[in-house]
């Protein structure tokens, strides 16, 4: 999944709030609010990137991820490299991932727990373990 502009993102936030806003003045359940608001941005999300009204922005240099990643100014030469090759490294493993184990790791990297993981991705429990063992091997 391509990643949201910083418009697209802010307008996801806000419409999330506000069904937010109307599940809870509509006595909606909640149990696990954090879990409801993820799935709804989740949707969102999905539902934007299906749009073909998606606006599409880039930096003049063609580099949309460049502009917001700015070294602090304290990193020294090699610690910005050291940073550098790991986000690479990283990026590389994600894409590695299945769809699925993608959206769990980032998902529990967010903090949610595997009960709220399987209400948010709608598979059971026991799915997002044996997910995030195939995705986290040792």
């Amino acid at each position: 999944m391509r990643r949201l502009s910083r418009e697209d993102a802010d307008e996801g936030i806000q419409e999330t709030f506000l069904r937010l806003h109307q599940h809870l003045r509509k006595d909606g359940d909640r149990s696990n609010l954090r879990g409801w608001i993820f799935q709804v941005a989740r949707n969102l999300a999905r539902n934007q990137h299906k749009s073909a009204h998606i606006r599409r922005t880039e930096t003049l240099d063609g580099d949309s991820e460049r502009k917001n990643s700015f070294p602090a100014p304290e990193d020294s030469p090699e610690d910005q490299a050291v940073r550098s090759e790991r986000m690479r490294r990283l990026r590389r493993s994600m894409e590695m991932l299945t769809p699925q184990q993608r959206e769990c790791v980032l998902l529990r990297a967010s903090g949610l727990r595997y009960r709220e993981i399987a209400e948010v991705l709608g598979i059971g429990i026991s799915s997002v373990g044996e997910t995030m063992q195939r995705a986290c091997p040792d």
